[in-house]
């Protein structure tokens, strides 16, 4: 099978697959779309404010994912692109018999490339099992804050089915740099409610991969977040992941929408 097939077979795979340019005019532009079931995608957008860079807003048919579902999605930078991935709404895991709901996301960030990924937490409904798994290639002078998380519907812990999220970081070339997992059952919320006033129907993550200037200087905007979180490096690779509890999604992603409204004030300043 030649080189050329295999490419193609790889490809096929990806109901979600964009790619992001820098033109000569300073534009960030998609030159690639290839977006099938569930997902629609309309075209970028300029961002008004914040740090220079083109806006998409993927949108995914019925906003949830289905037992037994499994998609893979691809989003690539190219060298000095920037690109914000909002999502339009929190996405529903529903419940089923034919297993979790798994979703692959893989991204590629080019040499100055900068790369937000403003998500919603999964909301799951009365036991439902998700599993989320992402891939990031990163050349070194990339820069990436993403945000995950989950949060349970009407915060009945004894119907919690079960959330699980991988995240991988690879140079370009593939070579494996940093690997962190997380998995919560209802054993796990259980624990965890002593925390928290109100139960522990949320529990999220920031993640920074980036230069060691840009990585540092973005967590010293970092204020108090009024939830129990956490702060810590990763070995590895330059970057900071803070971890977040809350009672509600709509508490978490009021923390997380305040903190990426401050890290992408920074960014503006730092990146040129």
């Amino acid at each position: 099978m030649s080189k050329h097939t295999d490419q193609i077979k790889q490809e096929s795979k990806f109901v979600f697959n964009i790619e992001i340019e820098k033109n000569n005019h300073n534009k960030f532009k998609l030159i690639k779309k290839k977006v099938t079931f569930p997902w629609s995608l309309g075209r970028g957008y300029e961002q008004k404010s914040g740090i220079n860079c083109v806006r998409i807003l993927p949108q995914v048919a019925g906003a949830g994912l289905m037992s037994g579902d499994n998609f893979f999605q691809r989003v690539y930078l190219g060298k000095d692109a920037r690109a914000k991935v909002q999502d339009s709404g929190s996405m529903i895991v529903l419940s089923g018999q034919k297993g979790p709901a798994s979703t692959h996301w893989e991204y590629t960030v080019d040499e100055g490339g900068v790369l937000i990924l403003d998500s919603e937490p999964y909301c799951l409904l009365d036991n439902a099992r998700c599993e989320v798994y992402n891939t990031f290639y990163l050349s070194d002078s990339a820069t990436v804050i993403a945000l995950d998380g989950f949060c349970h519907s009407k915060n009945l812990v004894e119907k919690f089915g079960f959330y699980k999220n991988e995240t991988k970081v690879k140079s370009l070339d593939g070579k494996l740099i940093l690997i962190d997992r997380q998995k919560a059952l209802a054993d796990s919320l259980h624990r965890l409610s002593k925390y928290v006033e109100k139960g522990s129907g949320a529990v999220g993550t920031i993640n920074i991969f980036a230069v060691k200037k840009i990585s540092e200087n973005l967590m010293v905007v970092v204020d108090d977040l009024d939830i129990p979180h956490a702060r810590a490096a990763f070995n590895g690779i330059s970057g900071f992941s803070i971890r977040l509890l809350a009672p509600s999604g709509g508490q978490l992603r009021n923390v997380t929408k305040h903190v990426l409204y401050q890290f992408e004030k920074k960014l503006k300043e730092l990146v040129a």
